[in-house]
């Protein structure tokens, strides 16, 4: 019964590694760097009022959300390809508000996730991250 349990929980790992797709864009969600990397985020304000960013694209690397106006962008984002410096996915945002954030970035190739925030009524501190996805494997 152990051995079947383990082969069974084996197959379910490498059938969910196999079945990664790519990002698929929506209102709320952002893909990024040839559809590999989906970003989301969400907010909360000062009155408990909690949402998610509506998404738009502005290069195939980068876009905004706007969190109450869409004449309003809230947060500015991008993933780029920096294997050729240190063999890593970089992620880079930055904040023009003072609502809670969660940003959530997800390799869809791999499944990793890595994931931001910022405090409710702080101003919204830059994410400079080199080192966020180091799967550059050719």
């Amino acid at each position: 019964m152990r051995r079947l349990l383990t082969l069974a929980i084996g197959s379910l790992i490498v059938t969910t590694g196999l079945s990664a797709a790519p990002c698929s864009s929506s209102q709320t969600t952002l893909c990024l760097n040839a559809s590999r990397f989906e970003v989301e985020v969400s907010w909360r304000d000062s009155r408990g009022r909690t949402g998610v960013g509506q998404a738009v694209s502005i290069t195939a690397d980068t876009g905004y959300f706007w969190f109450f106006n869409p004449a309003n962008i809230e947060v500015v984002t991008k993933v780029l390809d920096g294997c050729f410096v240190n063999d890593h996915y970089w992620v880079f945002a930055g904040g023009l508000t003072n609502v809670a954030v969660t940003l959530s970035v997800t390799d869809t190739a791999t499944g990793e996730i890595q994931t931001y925030g910022n405090p409710l009524g702080r101003p919204f501190q830059p994410i400079q991250d080199t080192e966020a996805f180091p799967a550059c494997a050719p």
